[in-house]
């Protein structure tokens, strides 16, 4: 199996986990989608996926993804350092944050 038939495949499981109609975007954009039972994270919980140099971002209500969508910090010509992976093998890192948490999205 090639890498891009795997790649294509778990994107695919991916995007069945986030239960509304998703996809992920060409290489550099973030795709970001309400769904409130999202099997990507915790209800309630904001679930980012990066693969293959884009994002699948699912948010548990229409306000939360506007502000998602705002973040400054997607508007670059490459992702974000939080999507970027580690190299052949999967993500290198894996986070959540409850809603109740600080929304200071700096990383170290």
């Amino acid at each position: 199996m090639t890498t891009d038939a795997l790649l294509l495949g778990a994107r695919g499981l991916w995007e069945e986990l986030a239960r509304v109609p998703a996809s992920f975007p060409p290489s550099g954009q973030v795709n970001v989608v309400v769904s409130p039972a999202s099997g990507v994270c915790p209800a309630g919980w904001v679930g980012v996926v990066a693969l293959g140099g884009s994002a699948l971002v699912t948010a548990p209500a229409e306000s939360t993804a506007g502000i998602v969508r705002a973040a400054p910090r997607w508007h670059t010509p490459s992702l974000p350092d939080c999507c970027r992976s580690g190299g052949p093998g999967g993500p290198h890192r894996a986070g959540w944050r409850p809603p109740w948490a600080s929304r200071n999205w700096a990383t170290s």
